[in-house]
């Protein structure tokens, strides 16, 4: 066993090893999904996905914002005995949460929809299992998230290996939760162990109090986790339900595609989030700095992947499913929406907002949210199916962006001036230019899909990067970012 000896990487060298490991996990569902879809069909699909969907519902009893706060506890620790207690704290919390989510899952069983699927439904609780053994907050706490990403990857491989093994006739849909969870499992309880070998954390200060105390600091955060999932995964829920599972599958074809490429936003967004909670807690304007720095990286990726979607969504949903997703096209160009609104309002919420201990400002946007997409969401759903379902995540997730940004201004912290919103817009003009010119010359070619689209992703993937060069907004050469006209090094 060693002991702690944790060395902070740079926000760059984190920064690109979790977007290199990322691009891996990127194409494994680019895989996956359309050799499900193709296997097992797309109303079997569904069903995995709707219950999917209600383990996404449980396990907010099970995250009760720890996957949150956990990274902002863990970051503020002074030493290996503080992130022991911390650690201890929340993963005895997660044992609690876990026994009362089984509980309330198996009573579900009442419901004919359950019980004729009942071993899909069993089977499905094992996805419970994966969230309550989740360490990826104190691997984000300690800045070694990359050793985290790098075990799950490992997980990732063997998912496919049974994948490939197990699921090859339609009635094998029901096998899907345990191909997709047991490895994932499995890496979860290496983690654990990883931790305690690296680094000495251990969870082994069992306290009431401390338990108790944990509760009651999270309760808001908690809250608000409740509402958010009521505007997501509830909405895949009142699909299944209202339209059936045929059109579940299609809104899911394109939400895991969103999903996917949000990944890699994501992981570039993880690597601020303990300096920000940091930098927050030493110097209000370095954290301020390092939130802006954050915010409009995430812009450039985000706005990237949004143009390309609205250009070649067809193209996109044709080279992985071919006729599977006729009907998904105009979902995936609604949720790519998200790429931009989602992740700055993460930024604002989760990473701001939060360092600031300002729990009741992220409160309330949530509830708001969840009542709208209850009531305006569903009659959304029911008149317009997957579609209703896309417009009303998207509306919600500006609103809620609209709302983190009012309320981090009223704070001081202001993200976009008139010179950094001017710079932007000549990327986003240059991009839509480049794109114009791309689907010109796309379709001229004469060329087999699975030859030219490969080559054309990775053309405008290079156009990016000189973009971003002639704009002066990275300087490559010595790895830095450019926030406005000062140089931030990575």
């Amino acid at each position: 066993m060693m002991a702690l000896n944790i060395k902070k990487d740079s926000k760059l060298k984190s920064g690109v090893n979790l977007i290199i490991v990322q691009f891996a996990l990127y194409f494994i569902p680019l895989i996956t999904i359309p050799y499900v879809v193709k296997t097992v069909g797309i109303e079997n699909y569904g069903k995995y996905a709707f219950f999917q969907a209600v383990m996404g519902l449980l396990s907010v009893l099970i995250n009760y914002g720890f996957i949150q706060t956990g990274v902002r506890d863990i970051s503020v620790c002074k030493g290996l005995r503080e992130i022991n207690r911390e650690f201890s704290n929340i993963m005895y919390c997660k044992l609690l949460a876990l026994v009362l989510t089984l509980i309330l899952g198996l009573g579900l069983f009442i419901f004919p929809k359950f019980q004729e699927e009942r071993l899909l439904y069993s089977y499905s609780f094992l996805s419970i299992l994966v969230i309550s053994l989740d360490t990826s907050f104190v691997y984000q706490g300690i800045e070694k998230l990359k050793d985290y990403v790098n075990i799950n990857l490992a997980g990732t491989f063997v998912v496919l290996i049974l994948l490939f093994t197990t699921v090859k006739r339609q009635e094998d849909y029901v096998l899907l939760p345990v191909v997709f969870s047991l490895p994932r499992i499995a890496a979860s309880l290496f983690s654990i162990y990883f931790l305690h070998y690296r680094f000495s954390i251990i969870a082994n200060a069992f306290s009431a109090g401390g338990i108790l105390e944990k509760l009651k600091s999270n309760f808001n955060i908690f809250a608000t986790n409740i509402s958010a999932i009521l505007y997501t995964r509830a909405t895949q829920v009142i699909l299944g339900i209202a339209a059936g599972n045929e059109f579940l599958g299609y809104y899911v074809i394109a939400d895991q595609l969103v999903f996917a490429y949000s990944n890699i936003q994501g992981k570039v967004s993880t690597v601020y989030q303990p300096q920000i909670a940091q930098a927050f807690k030493d110097d209000f304007k370095d954290g301020v700095l390092k939130a802006r720095e954050n915010a409009f990286i995430i812009f450039l990726i985000a706005i990237a992947g949004f143009l390309f979607t609205q250009f070649f969504s067809r193209e996109i949903l044709y080279i992985l499913y071919k006729e599977h997703a006729n009907f998904s096209e105009t979902v995936l160009r609604i949720l790519s929406i998200n790429f931009v609104t989602m992740h700055l309002s993460y930024i604002m919420g989760m990473q701001i907002l939060l360092s600031l201990y300002k729990d009741s400002d992220i409160l309330r946007p949530s509830i708001y949210a969840a009542v709208l997409n209850l009531t305006l969401g569903s009659l959304l759903i029911y008149y317009f199916r997957h579609i209703g379902a896309a417009v009303s995540v998207v509306v919600i997730e500006c609103l809620i962006c609209a709302y983190f940004y009012r309320k981090v201004n009223g704070y001081g912290i202001t993200f976009f001036d008139k010179k950094l919103l001017l710079r932007l817009f000549n990327f986003v003009i240059s991009l839509a230019l480049i794109l114009s010119a791309l689907k010109l010359i796309y379709a001229f070619l004469d060329v087999s899909i699975f030859v030219k689209f490969p080559a054309l992703v990775v053309l405008y993937g290079l156009l990016i990067l000189l973009t971003l060069k002639s704009l002066n907004m990275v300087d490559f050469k010595n790895r830095k970012v450019i926030v406005e006209h000062v140089s931030v090094n990575g």
